[in-house]
């Protein structure tokens, strides 16, 4: 299955996505693109402020931080997530 991750150079949220993917890269057979936003404007207006962002290359859907191991899983797997209240509290780490 073919994964963009969506970031930048030096995106510390980025790199924690990029082990998030990693730990699932085996069971969904992962071919991951790392595609960095700044490079167009298109993608910055897109993504910029949203990074760091997964898409699956068949669904129009995609999933922003924050995820966890838990969620992109469901992600994967064909659940549409719904974006998180961000009033809410979220712990990747919890």
């Amino acid at each position: 299955m073919k994964l963009y991750l969506y970031g930048t150079e030096g995106c510390h949220l980025c790199h924690l996505a990029e082990q998030t993917v990693a730990a699932l890269q085996e069971e969904f057979d992962l071919q991951v693109q790392q595609v960095d936003v700044s490079a167009t404007d298109d993608l910055m207006g897109r993504y910029g402020i949203r990074i760091p962002v997964v898409r699956v290359d068949e669904r129009i859907d995609d999933l922003g931080w924050p995820f966890d191991t838990a969620v992109l899983q469901r992600y994967l797997s064909g659940e549409v997530i719904v974006p998180h209240d961000p009033q809410e509290a979220f712990n990747p780490f919890a």
